[in-house]
């Protein structure tokens, strides 16, 4: 880390190449800050790695200026494990209560090594959390399955980038290209990048098949098989080549234009969310409910 010639943050060790020149401006001079929503054709495939990924990218590129939110709803916070080892989570309705209306402070949250911090939100805290965040704070949310009407909701009302990830193979693509057929015909403002978790190493025959149906349909690219990614966002010897040139074709996707202009305010719609504070968990913090994705991402890379 540190500053590079040009006065920005320098890039992390072995993100090189021009497409990840072309990235890292995006990364350290987007304004406002990017708000990236990530969702999962399915559990399991991998969302909570990339969330974390992208998270520390960013960390790297904006120091103490990043919040990974966990939307999807689980009993643990498997994203705060990732990103910060074994320290409590923190809620976001804890953390935006003890601030009513004023900016919250981003030091009350777990961070990790690569300074992203991390908050766990249900779906219905979302509007207030980006309201409340300012504009040059960047984030990326894990919202979990598509399979959830919640995380439909939002994805349909985000103008901004998005990620769908997905297993590298047939069933993985069909399910994710079923997903966005759907999200087109209920009006998805922009397809969000299609990305391919090979956490199986799987042969490049099978990568390339994947990789052809896939793009049919949405801009797509892989992730090959790194378990570095679950150990840390950024390793301190650097990513290798193929990893490396992945993240920065997926940053890269993020940042066309047609996927961060955001929509006027006046056409906006409020997201039709349920507040469950009626619910048998506590009326303060309803993202501690029961979940309904007991899946993880423990098979992905």
């Amino acid at each position: 880390s540190g500053f590079g010639p040009s006065g920005l943050m320098a890039a992390p060790a072995g993100f090189t190449g021009p497409a990840a020149v072309q990235a890292w401006r995006w990364l350290t001079t987007a304004a406002p800050a990017p708000r990236v929503l990530v969702c999962g054709a399915g559990g399991g495939v991998g969302v909570t790695t990339v969330v974390a990924t992208l998270a520390g990218l960013l960390a790297a590129a904006r120091p103490d200026r990043v919040v990974a939110v966990e939307v999807a709803r689980r009993d643990y916070s498997p994203l705060t494990r990732q990103v910060c080892g074994p320290v409590d989570p923190v809620t976001a309705g804890t953390w935006l209560t003890d601030h009513g209306d004023r900016v919250p402070d981003l030091a009350e949250l777990p961070a990790g090594p690569s300074g992203a911090r991390v908050v766990q939100a249900g779906a219905h805290w979302w509007p207030r959390l980006t309201e409340q965040l300012t504009a040059d704070t960047a984030v990326v949310a894990d919202l979990g399955s598509i399979d959830h009407a919640d995380t439909r909701t939002l994805l349909l009302a985000h103008r901004g980038p998005a990620v769908m990830v997905a297993r590298a193979d047939s069933a993985g693509v069909t399910a994710a290209l079923a997903a966005l057929t759907a999200l087109d015909a209920a009006g998805l403002p922009h397809r969000p990048v299609l990305v391919l978790c090979d956490a199986a190493g799987s042969r490049p025959g099978v990568l390339r098949t994947a990789q052809r149906l896939a793009a049919t349909a949405a801009d797509v690219l892989i992730l090959p098989k790194a378990p570095v990614l679950r150990r840390s966002p950024i390793p301190i010897g650097g990513w290798d080549r193929a990893l490396s040139n992945a993240l920065a074709d997926l940053t890269c996707a993020l940042a066309r234009p047609d996927r961060t202009d955001p929509a006027p305010a006046h056409v906006r719609r409020p997201l039709p969310i349920a507040d469950d504070t009626d619910s048998a968990t506590s009326d303060t913090d309803p993202t501690t409910a029961p979940t309904t994705d007991s899946t993880t991402d423990e098979e992905m890379p």
